[in-house]
C-alpha cells in the first residue's frame, strides 16, 4: 500500500495558524542522545553500556515565515513570551511542542522575498 509523504498543512503558535514557507519547517523529536561504550572484564570479554544525556531531552524545531510588517510583529511577540506553544498537524499527524522558547535573534529581511528564520526549542514533543 502507497503511503503519502507528510508536507505539513499547518502549524498552529498559541492558538493562532500561521502561514509558513512552504518545506522550511523541520523538528527533533526530543527524545536525547546516547552515547555506547565498550567495558572490559578481561580475558578478552566486552559488555557495551549505554549512557542517555538527559541533558539532551529536548525538541528542536524551525521553521521560516514571510517578512510582512503582521509577521514581524508575531515574531516578536513569539521572542519576548518564554513559553509558547506550537503544533503542527497534517492529515491525521500531528506533534505538539510545549513550553516553546524561540532561541535566535532571527535577522529581518526587508527585501521582495525577504523571510524570518525561526529557531526554537521546546519540552519533547508529544
Amino acid at each position: 500500500m502507497a503511503q503519502t509523504a507528510i508536507t505539513l498543512q499547518r502549524v498552529i503558535v498559541n492558538n493562532l495558524g500561521v502561514l509558513i514557507m512552504p518545506g522550511t519547517f523541520k523538528y527533533t523529536e526530543g527524545l536525547g542522545e546516547k552515547t555506547v561504550e565498550a567495558q572490559s572484564g578481561g580475558g578478552g570479554a566486552f559488555e557495551n553500556v549505554v549512557s542517555d544525556d538527559g541533558g539532551t531531552h529536548k525538541s528542536k524545531f524551525s521553521f521560516s515565515i514571510r517578512n510582512p510588517a503582521a509577521n514581524i510583529e508575531l515574531a516578536r511577540s513569539w521572542k519576548v513570551i518564554d513559553f509558547n506553544a506550537v503544533q503542527i498537524v497534517d492529515k491525521g499527524f500531528t506533534r505538539t511542542f510545549n513550553n516553546a522558547v524561540l532561541l535566535n535573534d532571527y535577522d529581518v529581511e526587508l527585501s521582495i522575498d525577504g523571510a524570518l528564520e525561526l529557531e526554537w526549542e521546546s519540552d519533547p514533543v508529544v
